[in-house]
């Protein structure tokens, strides 16, 4: 039971970590849909290894042609958005490409698609040690890549146009925020399940925003922070799924940084 504790612990952190380094940037940028078209994607290119796997025996594992498919059409959501889609204009074409994939491999799989459930939704009651390590790796790679391009990556965000008026390599950037969003959440739904990398792609990101303009990375890793270690331990004691804890703090913390905005106006005025 304390090892349990300990990896559940330990996953919240590393989850809030990479959460609360770059999901201010998808909110500033508008690109919570597109995360969570990913959400499907995962699934959808899930199906698509399944279906080589057990259909046709290519021996290629299911998660890799997942990460692929993630990949691709996360970068071909950032081309649509470079070539003057609205973002989430952009990401809701990109959920019905994976809906569309979604639907017909899990046709073509037959008996077989039952397998992408416990690839892509899992449990997120057992953090496995494998787990930890996926999202330790995830943890590293988003650090090194938000710290080298965070300033860049905040200017698009706000200005892309401003940006390319500057000289910037627009594209470039919008490449690098869209693949790592498709990390984020390849990882957080392959570890932590489905719903509750929904929860946590949107809620910090959209609080802190509205909490601070300044520590805004700071103050969403504590949010989610208290989310999915708050959570999980709610969802314990209340016996339930994980994700009903994670959501009921998320809601909270929602409405409390919405609360404190209108108190925060109503100061000023």
């Amino acid at each position: 039971m304390l090892n349990i504790a300990v990896n559940i612990a330990i996953a919240a952190i590393l989850s809030a970590v990479i959460v609360g380094i770059s999901s201010p940037v998808y909110t500033v940028s508008r690109t919570l849909m597109t995360g969570f078209s990913i959400s499907h994607a995962v699934m959808a290119g899930g199906l698509i290894g399944i279906y080589l796997k057990y259909v046709l025996n290519a021996p290629i594992p299911p998660e890799m042609i997942s990460i692929a498919f993630v990949m691709v059409l996360a970068i071909f959501t950032a081309e649509l958005t470079e070539r003057g889609y609205d973002p989430d204009t952009a990401g809701a074409i990109s959920l019905a490409i994976s809906t569309l994939f979604l639907v017909l491999f899990t046709y073509l799989s037959g008996p077989y698609a039952f397998r992408a459930w416990s690839i892509v939704v899992g449990t997120s009651v057992i953090v496995t040690p494998r787990d930890i390590i996926t999202l330790a790796i995830a943890a590293l790679i988003t650090i090194f890549i938000i710290a080298i391009f965070h300033d860049e990556l905040l200017h698009v965000a706000f200005d892309p146009e401003g940006c390319k008026a500057l000289g910037y390599n627009v594209r470039f950037y919008r490449y690098v925020e869209y693949a790592v969003l498709a990390l984020v959440v390849t990882t957080l739904t392959y570890t932590l399940g489905i719903i509750v990398s929904h929860i946590l792609v949107a809620a910090p990101g959209v609080v802190s925003l509205s909490l601070t303009r300044r520590r805004y990375f700071y103050t969403a890793t504590i949010i989610a922070m208290a989310t999915t270690l708050g959570g999980y331990g709610l969802s314990y004691f209340m016996n339930t799924p994980s994700s009903v804890g994670v959501g009921i703090l998320a809601t909270f913390f929602i409405v409390f940084g919405e609360v404190l905005k209108i108190y925060k106006n109503k100061a000023k005025s």
